[in-house]
């Protein structure tokens, strides 16, 4: 999972409290879950995988008949989680 970039270093594991959406699993397991705005008692732990940067974004302006234009490149700094458990969603799930 990509997320924004975390100050935590590569290898450390941390703990998301602010849970937004549980999916439900497939073959008659519980339902899906979505928080308004968070829903309660639920948390992930997860790994930090790597830092990385996102796909290069180019934004170019063009001003007709007066000999200007500009490009302009980003890149979004990103970090790669590996999500390890579930909690507290009637059962513990791991991936």
């Amino acid at each position: 999972m990509l997320v924004p970039r975390r100050q935590e270093a590569e290898g450390t594991e941390i703990e998301i409290t602010d849970v937004l959406f549980v999916g439900g699993a497939n073959g008659g397991g519980p339902a899906a879950r979505v928080g308004r705005p968070y829903i309660e008692g639920v948390r992930v732990t997860a790994k930090i995988e790597s830092h990385l940067r996102g796909p290069k974004v180019v934004s170019f302006k063009f001003r007709r008949r007066k000999g200007s234009k500009k490009t302009i490149g980003h890149r979004q700094p990103l970090t790669k989680l590996h999500i390890e458990k579930i909690l507290g969603w009637n059962t513990e799930l791991q991936g």
